[in-house]
């Protein structure tokens, strides 16, 4: 009896064990399909092998053939597939990453325009080149060429479009932002001893006009200079509200562009309050610079890079309702009339007197001698030149007698 049990637990064994082999090798296969929609190629090629080699070692565990010529030849094949595009996938990142640098541009609005441009066509195209190698003529189940997605390579690419590509970007904005900010920095700190000296300088008694109106000017286009700074920072913050601007905006912020700007306002009302007097081309300018400073206010506002510096304009316009305009004396055109006027009369005076001396000769010559010597002389009078001397009688003149003689 006991010889009969053993033998039955034998043949069941027997029985069972190709049957738990076979079992074994198609939890291998699910478990490498499971890795393939992961995209975990490895694991798959790992488990597709494990089983070839069990169906070697007894191949009555795959009497029909079912795993060793069908289904592990396709996962095989599937996963050899996805190793190849993940490959590629992986030479794209590094390439891009290797390859991805913005030309060095100076700080304009064009120049922002330019770098959000670039940055845009540098994401397109790693896009493009991604999604063209997922549907490349690889043998690739549906399901697993979707599962690509969710592989490190394709997400490094995603990192790189949503990170890095901003970063190289972010980058070019702070170097512009930081030479603008410096450039501002530094025009105010000269405007800034400039009004010093101008302040020192009308103190003392012995400084001249003309070298505080010099300090003045200088005043005048170091401002100038320095709006176009300012200028250049609002250009820049203008236009549709991109994930470039954001990244510009949170520069500027970096940059604490909002002290620069305060500083700048305040110097401009500390230059204004220098000025005792100036003519009305002068005031306009003055005013035109306010105007582009509460337009900066506005717009860095509105974009949230500095606070509303409504307290500083109120005391900017102030400052600039003090300022005393001069107007420059009109010409006084009847005066000069009245002097071209009288000009002309001495000339005709002068010439009157000149033209009456010539005359009065002729006449006085007339009646000092007879009418026949002033006859004769007149008549020889053109051709003195080529007579040596010509002397009239000597001795008084000689007045007619009674007698006739």
């Amino acid at each position: 009896m006991k010889n009969i049990s053993n033998k039955f637990w034998v043949l069941l064994a027997l029985v069972v064990a190709p049957l738990v082999s076979a079992q074994d090798i198609q939890e291998k296969v699910d478990q490498a399909r499971q890795a393939l929609l992961i995209g975990d190629y490895r694991t798959a090629m790992n488990l597709a092998a494990d089983a070839n080699t069990q169906i070697q070692n007894d191949p009555k565990l795959d009497p029909n053939s079912v795993f060793s010529k069908r289904l592990l030849p396709k996962i095989e094949k599937s996963a050899t597939s996805m190793a190849a595009i993940i490959k590629l996938l992986d030479e794209l990142e590094r390439s891009q990453e290797a390859n991805l640098e913005f030309p060095d541009m100076p700080p304009t609005k064009d120049a922002v325009v330019r770098y959000s441009q670039l940055a845009r066509e540098a994401v397109e195209k790693l896009i493009n080149q991604r999604e063209s190698i997922l549907i490349a003529d690889y043998e690739l189940e549906p399901e697993y060429r979707e599962a690509l997605r969710h592989t490190p390579q394709y997400k490094r690419i995603d990192e790189l479009v949503t990170t890095e590509i901003i970063e190289k970007l972010t980058g070019k904005f702070q170097v512009m932002v930081g030479v603008l900010t410096d450039s501002i920095k530094s025009i105010t700190a000269q405007v800034q001893k400039t009004e010093k000296s101008l302040t020192n300088m009308k103190k003392s008694a012995d400084a001249s006009k003309a070298q505080q109106e010099k300090l003045e000017q200088q005043l005048a286009e170091l401002s100038q200079e320095r709006l176009k700074y300012m200028t250049t920072i609002s250009e820049m913050l203008m236009g549709e509200a991109t994930a470039e601007n954001e990244e510009l905006r949170m520069v500027l912020l970096d940059e604490n562009l909002d002290s620069v700007f305060s500083n700048v306002i305040q110097s401009e009302i500390e230059r204004i309050k220098q000025i005792s007097e100036i003519d009305s081309t002068g005031y306009k300018e003055l005013l035109s610079n306010y105007e582009r400073i509460k337009k900066y206010n506005q717009i860095f506002a509105k974009n949230l890079v500095t606070h509303d510096q409504w307290a500083l304009m109120a005391n900017y316009e102030s400052a600039l309702k003090k300022v005393r305009v001069v107007e420059p004396s009109r010409p006084n055109y009847l005066l000069y009339f009245i002097f071209i006027a009288a000009v002309l009369a001495a000339v005709w005076f002068l010439y009157k007197i000149i033209t009456s001396s010539k005359s009065a000769p002729d006449e006085e010559f007339q009646h000092d001698y007879p009418e026949e010597f002033v006859t004769k002389q007149r008549e020889f009078g053109t051709d003195k030149s080529n007579q040596k001397s010509e002397t009239p009688p000597a001795g008084p003149k000689q007045k007619p007698n009674g007698d006739g003689e």
